[in-house]
């Protein structure tokens, strides 16, 4: 009865590299199905104040799944840009960009409010709390590990030139 939401990416997404859209197409609609329980996740369960955070382990509804380090592991938040991307590129048109407009932004909101300005450094940081893709780290001193470093930056650049590809202000948050 789990859903591996952080392992989506890699047992689905290579089906557009490789022109299969009709596979990939079966599950792309999870991430709109999750979207509500990714914003409650977010903003009702754990307190940020914007966004929708994508689950590790979700039960067919998107709720999170038991386990320990379901709600410390980050690094499959950008996945939804990545696809959003891919979908874009196999249709660059303007329903495109508007049927994942809610998910991009959602996620890429979130992304912002998680990485927080660190005043001793003057740079933005991410964690603790995370878990690192390989969830072996100590969740409670884990900071700026370097693939989630780039993942999120380039999620939130993605974010940004679907952003500016409407025509619509680009969030400061996501640029920061």
């Amino acid at each position: 009865g789990k859903f591996h939401m952080e392992m989506f990416y890699w047992h689905s997404f290579h089906w557009a590299l490789w022109s299969n859209w009709d596979l990939l197409d079966r599950a792309s609609g999870t991430y709109a199905r999750f979207l509500p329980t990714s914003f409650e996740r977010a903003q009702v369960q754990q307190g940020w104040p914007a966004g929708a955070r994508w689950g590790k382990m979700s039960d067919p509804t998107g709720r999170s799944a038991p386990g320990e380090i379901n709600e410390l592991l980050i690094w499959q938040q950008p996945h939804a840009l990545v696809l959003a991307e891919y979908a874009y590129r196999r249709t660059p048109a303007r329903a495109t960009l508007e049927q994942w407009l809610p998910i991009v932004r959602a996620t890429a909101d979130w992304m912002a409010v998680f990485a927080y300005a660190n005043r001793s450094t003057d740079v933005y940081d991410l964690g603790p709390p995370m878990y690192v893709v390989a969830e072996d780290t100590d969740p409670l001193v884990t900071r700026n590990p370097a693939f989630e470093l780039a993942y999120w930056r380039l999620g939130l650049q993605l974010a940004t030139s679907w952003m500016q590809r409407l025509g619509e202000t680009v969030p400061v948050a996501w640029t920061q």
